[in-house]
């Protein structure tokens, strides 16, 4: 081959070479990465494990004995999801009372969630229990520095005298009140023996 057909040969090959791909003279954009797949492992993937005890302290100061926490949290099985929260499944939860004449409320759940020193968060069939009351709902929040458990979803009561259904619940552990809102049921009402 001589070096004419050789020169037209190599134009041939850039004139192509810059018909393709939208190159027209202009640098190629860098390529982008594959976005990840939505079941790839996140930064605390290996950061899991099976059976575990949380708990929440009162914030309080004191001095003395080991005292017990205020939500004490068993879960079958964890994972780290960010940076100092947990998410859990199949969770048995003992919110403690304050004191002698406070039943400790005992709760389980399908799942949820817990932020290391604030919050238990329960999901997916909550059931709760105070003594013979029982509580079924949604979900159900534990705010630590506030001394409140909650939820803003429906829920059924059940004790031996009444059947009710509520809008939202909230418990006040510091003032041993449970407040609920839009009630609607039945309560059995027994008049005193003389």
């Amino acid at each position: 081959m001589n070096r004419g057909a050789q020169t037209v040969l190599l134009l041939v090959l850039f004139t192509v070479a810059g018909c393709g791909n939208g190159f027209n003279g202009h640098k190629p954009a860098a390529p982008t990465a594959a976005p990840a797949p939505a079941n790839a492992p996140g930064p605390h993937a290996n950061m899991q494990g099976r059976g575990a005890d949380f708990r929440l302290f009162d914030g309080d100061p004191t001095s003395g004995p080991a005292r017990r926490p205020r939500l004490w949290l068993h879960v079958d099985s964890f994972a780290l999801a960010e940076e100092n929260i947990w998410s859990f499944k199949n969770a048995h939860a003992v919110i403690y009372g304050r004191d002698a004449q406070m039943q400790d409320m005992f709760l389980e759940a399908g799942g949820g969630s817990y932020q290391e020193a604030k919050s238990a968060y329960l999901k997916d069939g909550v059931v709760a229990k105070i003594g013979d009351m029982e509580l079924k709902l949604r979900d159900f929040e534990w705010l630590n520095d506030d001394g409140l458990a909650k939820s803003d979803y429906p829920v059924s009561i059940k004790t031996p005298g009444s059947e009710l259904k509520a809008s939202s619940v909230r418990l006040y552990h510091k003032e041993k009140q449970i407040v609920l809102t839009d009630v609607t049921g039945t309560l059995r009402l027994e008049r005193a023996k003389q």
